[in-house]
């Protein structure tokens, strides 16, 4: 058999492969909940009880389902319908990765679900969804909106979808008394709030948390509250104890200590208590057994039934639904990544070696442009030592200094730690899943006045913080020490140092690479300019319509052209120069664009096409015919 043949049939085979990998779907059968079910929420109807829940296809694909009892067989659980009830939607950006807490409301023939999604940038969002036909369809969806200001409702934006709220959310509870929503959400840094009205898109906050910072629990992993003859019931889960709050409707605290026996099936990461029954349901997690596929989760998850105050005899409901089988395409996928990942770090260092060669030539034999090779090895080495040492995920840390005259008390320190570790885990590079907080803290007492009692804490971390996750830091750094450790503000004194290796990463890329590669580009429009004049000279139609185009688009984008048209009246706002740039690059640029864009595709689809069935012998061109 002839090269040609050998290449066509390769290339038929590799083309074949993609198309195969495109057609078939990832995973082959499987339920929506295979990999982890979480966040349960349960409802008490005439037919018994059901649970709402989160199920998760892989890692950032989750749905709302429901559980119901089975009426087949005693103690089992089934669910009803197979297929979500509620799911990511490309629409609706407030939870397009996902949902991660779940609260449900029943009002007469209305279910509501209060859930926390998270947006485009990976942040919580406090979000519901709304059925009218007894929560088989979710047929309304909205964002739940606070306001400070009692009959002033605030709107919802994209940088603050919940209004005034006055920090990260981390845990929430809903309660509908027949009239008025109530909602306590657990703020980080910030302690318990609590907001209330008649509509969940306008509510309206409390000035002042029911429950400040130093008055919760540390280490907070669920909470959920109760409405009773005696008040709010909030109940706070440390890992496997309960641990309640009692206060009046007036949100006056007498503080109830409760805690339950550990569960023996692992640990809380959801707890909601089932409205008018002694009865909770709970999200436990546990490691996963050993050995598992690249598609099965690392933690194995149930949702967990049980008598409020006798949590460890409870029972399981809910598990993972059946698993998916994975197509050996998809793994290939991964495969064919990494490998061409290792030949472009060959490439790479190829080009290195080439450069390397050249500018040492030149250094060695003094040749013109000495100066240009010196400046390239140090820059070569600068930025290796600084991507290398100062980029890895592991060695990031910003080093805080705390110092003071006051001496911290043990139970000062975990405190701070505590504390410190909530907070930078929502200033800190929280969109990243593999985000890890470490804090090691050393104090010391005043021995003398001139020798301070101080606090050293380093915060390890992936990702770089910057310049406003910096200032929050600061900030919330400040609050702990003097409002709740009650250290003296003139003696506090708090200082982010910056890492040598990483800033020196960030200065390298940021401050001189980023900008020179601007400078680069910034010279293709003196040729862009010679070349427009030569474009611009009016002869046809066609030429005098795209020096008009050019012209309004140009001036768009400048502070002179939205000055030209500023005193134009409301009725002629089509005429502003930023309005007509706008609509020239957004609607009649970019339609011609996707046609041109359509008619390549179109063209390298027949090109492909030719070569995949062997049917263009071009590429074939200089082997032997046989």
């Amino acid at each position: 058999m002839s090269k040609r043949a050998l290449l066509k049939i390769l290339a038929f085979l590799v083309g074949l492969y993609f198309v195969l990998e495109y057609i078939l779907p990832e995973k082959i059968g499987g339920s929506f909940d295979h990999y982890e079910v979480r966040s349960p929420a349960a409802l008490v109807t005439p037919d018994g009880i059901e649970v709402f829940y989160v199920g998760a296809y892989r890692p950032e694909l989750s749905a709302i389902g429901r559980a119901v009892p089975s009426y087949a067989m005693t103690g089992s659980w089934v669910t009803m319908p197979p297929h979500p009830l509620l799911q990511r939607s490309l629409f609706v950006p407030h939870d397009k990765w996902g949902m991660q807490e779940l609260a449900a409301i029943a009002r007469a023939d209305t279910r509501t679900l209060v859930y926390i999604g998270r947006n485009p940038r990976r942040e919580p969002v406090l979000c519901f969804a709304v059925s009218t036909n007894n929560g088989a369809l979710f047929d309304t969806r909205g964002v739940v909106v606070c306001s400070r200001t009692p009959g002033q409702p605030v709107r919802s934006t994209a940088r603050e979808p919940n209004g005034d709220m006055p920090g990260t959310l981390q845990h929430f509870a809903a309660h509908h008394d027949g009239t008025v929503w109530h909602l306590f959400m657990l703020v980080a840094a910030r302690g318990l709030w609590h907001a209330s009205g008649t509509d969940l898109a306008a509510l309206t906050l409390s000035p002042e948390p029911v429950l400040p910072l130093h008055q919760l629990p540390l280490g907070i992993t669920a909470f959920d509250a109760a409405r009773t003859s005696h008040g709010w019931e909030l109940d706070f889960i440390v890992d496997t104890m309960r641990v309640t709050h009692v206060i009046s409707e007036h949100f006056a605290p007498s503080t109830n200590l409760v805690a339950f026996a550990a569960c023996p099936a692992g640990t809380i990461n959801a707890y909601r208590i089932v409205p008018g029954t002694n009865l909770v349901v709970a999200s436990l997690t546990a490691p996963a057994p050993l050995p598992r596929t690249p598609e099965q989760s690392d933690r194995a998850t149930a949702l967990w039934l049980a008598p409020r105050n006798a949590f460890a005899d409870g029972a399981v409901i809910k598990r993972p639904g059946t698993a998916a089988t994975p197509t050996y395409l998809s793994r290939a996928t991964t495969w064919a990544g990494q490998f061409m990942m290792i030949v472009g770090s060959f490439a790479v260092f190829m080009a290195v070696i080439n450069l390397v060669l050249f500018h040492g030539k030149r250094v060695m034999q003094r040749q013109p442009g000495l100066h240009n090779s010196v400046v390239f090895f140090v820059f070569l080495v600068l930025m290796g030592v600084c991507t290398y040492y100062g980029n890895k995920p592991a060695s990031q840390h910003s080093p805080v200094t705390i110092g003071g005259t006051a001496v911290i008390s043990p139970a000062q320190r975990a405190t701070l730690i505590a504390r410190a570790t909530e907070l930078l885990s929502t200033v800190s590079n929280a969109a990243d899943r593999r985000l890890a907080v470490q804090i090691n803290l050393i104090s010391a007492p005043a021995s003398t006045a001139a020798a301070p009692a101080a606090a050293a804490v380093t915060v390890s971390h992936i990702g770089s913080l910057p310049p406003a996750a910096r200032h929050a830091l600061h900030d919330g750094l400040w609050s702990l020490l003097v409002e709740e450790l009650a250290l003296t503000p003139d003696r506090v004194s708090i200082r982010i140092a910056l890492d040598l290796l990483p800033a020196g990463y960030d200065f390298l890329f940021k401050a001189i690479l980023v900008p020179i590669g601007i400078s680069v580009f910034s010279l293709i429009t003196f040729y862009m300019v010679s070349a427009a004049y030569r474009a611009f000279k009016i002869r046809t139609a066609e030429a005098a319509l795209l020096m008009l185009a050019a012209c309004i688009v140009m001036l768009g984008q400048l502070p002179l052209g939205a000055w030209l048209t500023q005193p134009l009246p409301p009725y002629l706002a089509w005429l502003q120069l930023p309005w007509l740039a706008q609509k020239l690059l957004t609607v009649i640029n970019s339609a011609a664009y996707r046609g041109v864009l359509i008619g390549i595709m179109i063209g390298g689809f027949s090109a492909g096409l030719r070569i995949w069935l062997g049917m263009d012998d071009s590429v074939y061109s200089g082997m032997e015919k046989k």
